[in-house]
């Protein structure tokens, strides 16, 4: 006997998304909505399922008491644990954050290309190109390779799994946070972790390059800069800020020991919202347990 599929909902930004899913489920009943639409709450609640960005969804998270569950899109769940904790109800659907291999995979490749292009002052060596000057000082011959690094990463889950991974396979040793040369930050932004890397726990860095590609709560700019000017840091890499986009004005954006760029080490694409969503839908529709649900105590 055939399962019946179910209808569902797109409420989302990430580009290709709506026609990826087209192509990959043709005999799914899907709908898009957009975010300047009317009548949105209705309009999600009429799906069995929802796929959805988690800041435009999480204005209606308790209106969707039809819906059997939703998919995000986003590895960072705290839109909806704001909305969530405004009320403290339990919702009737499982959340399913966006969270698997293939951040794991762009994330590696950016930590990887982040502490080679800083340990060998690509900086130094692109402005050199501009000038048109053969430099070979400093850095640009004498730097560290990620095969004689001590690396402490903080979240082990699957995308620090799959760092660590990629980093031993380079000859990188992981270590505890006060003998580590790189500190790589995946962790997410909870109670917990809210100013974890205090410039008390940032002193016992000798020297270390911070990589934060988790959340920027887990520390403030006051804080980095402290770590920088003390020595406790000896650069940082920073993806994510504690407010975004950071500020024009922000010290971080001049500062020569520090690489911004705008909370890009691991985007969403259409293909592998695709490919999670083919998984759950499987393991939904074959009555199993869906892997990654939010945790509304914990916070991730």
């Amino acid at each position: 006997m055939a399962v019946e599929r179910p209808s569902v909902a797109l409420f989302s930004r990430v580009p290709m998304l709506f026609s990826t899913l087209k192509d990959r489920f043709p005999k799914l009943v899907l709908q898009q909505i957009k975010q300047d639409e009317k009548n949105i709450p209705e309009k999600l609640n009429s799906a069995d399922v929802v796929i959805a960005d988690f800041d435009a969804v999480a204005p209606y998270l308790f209106d969707l008491t039809n819906v059997k569950w939703l998919q995000g899109t986003w590895a960072g769940i705290e839109p909806v644990i704001k909305a969530y904790n405004k009320r403290k109800e339990t919702l009737s659907y499982p959340i399913v954050r966006f969270s698997g291999q293939h951040f794991g995979h762009l994330m590696s490749e950016y930590v990887v290309s982040q502490i080679v292009a800083f340990e060998r002052d690509f900086k130094n060596v692109w402005q050199a190109q501009k000038l048109q000057c053969w430099r070979q000082e400093g850095k640009v011959r004498n730097y560290n390779a990620i095969g004689d690094m001590k690396v402490t990463i903080l979240g082990v889950g699957n995308i620090g799994a799959h760092v660590a991974k990629v980093l031993k396979c380079l000859g990188a040793e992981i270590f505890g946070l006060g003998k580590s040369d790189v500190i790589i930050n995946i962790l997410p932004s909870t109670d917990k972790t809210l100013g974890l890397l205090n410039v008390e726990r940032l002193s016992k860095c000798k020297g270390a390059l911070f990589v934060n590609i988790g959340r920027g709560s887990i520390t403030t700019e006051s804080c980095l800069l402290e770590a920088l000017e003390s020595g406790f840091l000896r650069g940082a890499i920073l993806d994510v800020f504690t407010e975004e986009p950071l500020a024009p004005g922000s010290p971080l954006w001049t500062h020569p020991q520090v690489v911004i760029t705008p909370h890009v080490a691991g985007v969403t694409r259409a293909k592998d919202v695709a490919d999670q969503f083919a998984f759950n839908l499987k393991e939904w529709e074959a009555g199993r347990k869906l892997p990654n649900c939010v945790n509304f105590e914990k916070g991730y």
